[in-house]
């Protein structure tokens, strides 16, 4: 995904430029067509793959139900967590992510808080723009409350 992105990025640069090239036009064009080949067989295999289990079936689902979160978010955060295996509570979660607050503080002196990014970097990627989606829904600041059937 990050490779197609960079791609159109550059073809992109290549479109608005005083020089172009026609070679590294076309090349990135056939780029552009294999690397949506590549995905689409991705999505295909792990589809079928979500078919043939019915416990994940059943988590991608429920997932897939929160607006912002397509099936290769989704797969790709179950198979980052393990199928969420390991975690009792959603801290533990949020630890393993990295979304944890930690606090600047010195002595006496309290500084900024931010995310400490100590966790998993892959989980972070693919949530990143789910969550500035997430950000705009009209539902509660919790994400069970716009699961379908809580409405």
């Amino acid at each position: 995904m990050r490779w197609k992105t960079q791609c159109r990025n550059q073809q992109h640069a290549l479109d608005y430029s005083a020089i172009g090239d026609d070679f590294i036009t076309k090349q990135n064009d056939k780029l552009l067509v294999v690397y949506d080949q590549q995905l689409d067989a991705l999505e295909t295999a792990i589809q079928e793959l979500i078919q043939g289990d019915t416990v994940l079936k059943a988590q991608v689902e429920r997932l897939t139900a929160i607006k912002g979160l397509a099936l290769l978010s989704v797969a790709v955060l179950i198979a980052e967590t393990n199928g969420f295996e390991g975690f009792t509570n959603q801290r533990q979660l949020v630890s393993y992510a990295g979304y944890d607050v930690i606090e600047n503080q010195s002595g006496n002196r309290s500084g900024k808080t931010r995310i400490s990014k100590k966790g998993n970097s892959r989980i972070r990627r693919i949530l990143h723009l789910p969550a500035f989606n997430r950000s705009g829904a009209p539902c509660g600041p919790f994400w069970g409350d716009c699961l379908p059937g809580s409405l």
